[in-house]
């Protein structure tokens, strides 16, 4: 009898409606086993949501401790990176910029491109900047005592003539119209013709 029963309700045809909600699904949320995991915390992410901590998240990564670190040769515990040290220190190029001429005891800076214009010839003694192309217009003759400035392709024009005891300025192309006739007692200048 209950066999019959069974039979007979097995082939009836399913009864119109909804479907019955199954217990899973009562709270009207359905989780699909394969997605639960989805929604609990995972392991190693228990750090973040639970403040658990695990044994290998409680230390600092090798590769991250430079940024938080102080570098041994900065006092004031500024982190410096490695590759911006060069920034702050100053170029060996750009020192010849503030050397001082061991030549210029007043300190004043040179360049060595600049030493010629700002040196005193040794033969100057009133300290007079002598530029090397110009240091035969501004030297006296060691012959005139009167420090006359004498150009060297103008010293035959101002010399005086060893013969001419009077300082007359004799030029040697003209020497033979002005000497006197040694045998002329009264001085009148005679022409060679």
């Amino acid at each position: 009898m209950w066999l019959r029963a069974r039979a007979l309700s097995s082939s009836l045809p399913p009864p119109k409606g909804p479907p019955l909600k199954t217990k899973r699904s009562q709270e009207g949320i359905t989780v699909e086993p394969r997605n639960q995991q989805a929604t609990i915390v995972q392991p190693q992410n228990q750090d973040a949501a639970s403040g658990a901590t695990e044994p290998r998240n409680n230390h600092v990564d090798p590769w991250n401790q430079e940024p938080t670190t102080e570098d041994w040769q900065n006092q004031e515990a500024t982190t410096v990176q490695s590759h911006n040290q060069e920034e702050t220190t100053v170029e060996p190029q750009n020192e010849e910029a503030t050397t001082v001429d061991p030549q210029n005891q007043e300190g004043t800076t040179v360049q060595p491109e600049n030493q010629e214009a700002t040196t005193v010839d040794p033969q100057n003694q009133e300290g007079t900047t002598v530029q090397p192309e110009n240091q035969e217009a501004t030297t006296v003759d060691p012959q005139d005592q009167e420090r006359t400035t004498v150009q060297p392709e103008n010293q035959e024009a101002t010399t005086v003539d060893p013969q001419n005891q009077e300082g007359t300025t004799v030029q040697p192309e003209n020497q033979e119209a002005t000497p006197v006739d040694s045998q002329n007692q009264e001085g009148t200048t005679v022409q060679p013709e």
